[in-house]
């Protein structure tokens, strides 16, 4: 009943800007179903989003689907796969975002890394 909810959901929201938390396979579900709106698979992450004892937010970033080394040595041996290297770009970008952002570094380098985060994800 949750997953079609969101489903209807996904389908109303379709310029997308908005997150769902959902449990692990439901998550692979959503991400399959916007990937078929939008046709394509690419720059679809999952976020796991969570806080340290001491309040603050982490998060762990992965592409949807297809980073997972089976998969790669599958690849390597000429069987068929379903790789998603966009994603997996993307996902290094936002945990590269998330550790700029709770780092100890100086300001100055913080935001250094933002702004190189920022010219990947507009190349």
């Amino acid at each position: 009943l949750i997953s079609d909810a969101a489903t209807m959901q996904i389908v109303r929201w379709r310029k997308g800007g908005f997150g769902m938390a959902a449990h692990n396979y439901d998550g692979d579900m959503l991400t399959d179903q916007i990937s078929q709106i939008h046709r394509s698979p690419g720059f679809i992450t999952s976020n796991l989003i969570g806080k340290r004892d001491d309040g603050v937010l982490i998060q762990e970033f992965e592409a949807s689907h297809g980073t997972v080394s089976d998969l790669w040595h599958d690849h390597l041996a000429g069987k068929e796969t379903s790789m998603n290297p966009l994603g997996l770009v993307e996902a290094l970008i936002g945990a590269m975002d998330h550790s700029a952002r709770i780092s100890q570094d100086t300001a100055q380098d913080r935001e250094r890394l933002l702004l190189f985060t920022a010219d990947l994800r507009a190349a």
